[in-house]
């Protein structure tokens, strides 16, 4: 059956109301929730706090992914901080000793090349024996008067003075018996017939061990050969 032009129009206008209708339908609120419901992720349980932790409490950040230059070292303990040192507590000796082995090298000193033309060995001995060993005392003794020396001495009315600096400690050590090496410069000063000659001085090793009630003096040699 053929329409009307007025039919017609009037089929036109009932097929956009359908299809707008059917449009709604499909994009509009009821789709979307059914959509919602079946597809999207459940939500947090009951109970669950903020972050997904049971009871309401914060899980812990994890440190699983993030690089180690992010994860701060573990601080080193800071050394403890030395004032007002004292040096005596690291040495094998106090100050009293090291004054006592000093005084004694002094004294050795300026007794070792102390004598004039009358002195025999025993006594140049004797003056130095509260100074020095006995073994390196009865050295001295022997050294004290060579061959023809005496003799020499006397015709020339030979007078001799010494004395001596403490330049620095050359070693020191505390094997059987606690023992200190100065350098010393020892002067010496001679005079022959009235006339003093031109002072000369040497450097030597000089080595005082302790020993009971002090020190003393138990080796001399040049400077440094000492010690050995």
């Amino acid at each position: 059956m053929q329409l009307s032009p007025g039919q017609q129009r009037g089929l036109f206008v009932v097929l956009v109301i359908l299809l707008a209708g059917l449009g709604i339908y499909l994009v509009g609120p009821g789709r979307h929730h059914g959509s919602s419901a079946g597809g999207s992720p459940s939500a947090p349980a009951a109970g669950a706090g903020s972050s997904g932790a049971p009871g309401g409490v914060p899980a812990a950040p994890s440190l699983a992914g993030v690089p180690s230059a992010v994860i701060a070292p573990t601080p080193l303990p800071v050394p403890a901080v030395v004032k007002g040192a004292n040096i005596y507590n690291w040495l094998p000796f106090s100050q009293q000793g090291l004054d006592g082995a000093a005084n004694v090298t002094l004294a050795f000193a300026a007794a070792d090349e102390t004598f004039t033309y009358t002195d025999t060995p025993a006594m140049y001995a004797q003056r130095l024996s509260s100074l020095v060993t006995s073994t390196l005392g009865q050295t001295l003794e022997a050294q004290f008067e060579p061959p023809g020396a005496q003799q020499q001495r006397t015709q020339q009315h030979l007078v001799s003075k010494s004395s001596g600096t403490i330049t620095r400690i050359a070693a020191f050590g505390n094997g059987t018996q606690a023992s200190i090496t100065f350098i010393v410069s020892i002067s010496v000063q001679t005079t022959t017939n009235g006339g003093a000659s031109t002072p000369t001085s040497a450097s030597w090793d000089v080595t005082a061990v302790q020993v009971p009630g002090g020190w003393q003096v138990n080796d001399i040699e040049p400077a440094g050969v000492g010690n050995q």
